[in-house]
């Protein structure tokens, strides 16, 4: 990061990350919380606690006080699938089976990469086995684990066919 030698009309001073988006300066200043290799997930708790206050919220209020901390849990453990690799859920057995099996109202939740709002679902996973199977009941662990991070939901049905999945 460097300073692009601007304001963002607030006060605050901006930074140039590398990829040309802007924070303010504030946040390099942030101390680490999370203790995690991840610069940018070390700072989570305190980017929530600006948020609210640029929303104009008192985060000293009894109604605020913890909500930057259970924000950043809440973020953490809702985008977890980034950091799961599906081969990884999936076991396979050898199997002669040739029949389509499949697991039906697989509910889901997940969030909107465009807008950060969560959006929920049912997906029936359906698939026609070659020489090997899953588990079952590990299915509906990919389907959640799949959805577990910001997708769309064009893509997160596209990430679903078993083959993907096994590479």
């Amino acid at each position: 990061m460097r300073s692009n030698g601007n304001g963002n009309g607030d006060g605050h001073s901006l930074l140039q990350m590398d990829d040309g988006g802007l924070v303010p300066s504030e946040l390099q200043m942030i101390p680490n919380h999370a203790g995690s290799a991840n610069p940018s997930e070390d700072r989570l708790e305190s980017i929530v606690a600006m948020l609210l206050l640029e929303l104009g919220l008192d985060i000293s209020s009894q109604h605020f006080r913890d909500t930057p901390k259970r924000v950043a849990k809440f973020y953490r453990e809702f985008t977890r699938g980034s950091r799961v690799k599906p081969a990884e859920i999936l076991k396979t057995f050898s199997s002669c089976n040739r029949e389509l099996i499949v697991v039906s109202g697989i509910e889901f939740f997940s969030l909107c990469p465009h807008h950060l709002l969560i959006y929920s679902g049912r997906v029936d996973f359906g698939y026609i086995p070659d020489g090997s199977i899953v588990g079952i009941s590990k299915i509906p662990r990919l389907v959640q684990a799949l959805a577990a991070r910001p997708i769309v939901q064009e893509d997160l049905v596209a990430d679903m066919p078993l083959p993907l999945c096994l590479r």
